[in-house]
């Protein structure tokens, strides 16, 4: 995930659905990202799912944090 704000994310939850060939969602599932995400910086997970065809990340929920200096 990304942050692209002059503020840090708290507090992320992710939406991870698992899809079938045709798009439909098959499984979902809500994890914590586990760490903030710091203005303009980048943040890696990975987590287990069932299998499926594809998949779809979303953010589920946040609160914002402090804002960077000088924003």
């Amino acid at each position: 995930m990304h942050s692209q704000y002059g503020a840090t994310a708290t507090r992320v939850q992710l939406l991870v659905e698992g899809l079938d060939d045709k798009g439909g969602v098959v499984s979902q599932r809500v994890i914590w990202l586990g760490d903030s995400i710091e203005p303009y910086e980048t943040a890696y997970f990975n987590v287990a799912v069932a299998p499926a065809a594809n998949y779809r990340v979303s953010i589920f929920a946040y609160d914002w944090g402090g804002r960077a200096s000088g924003v």
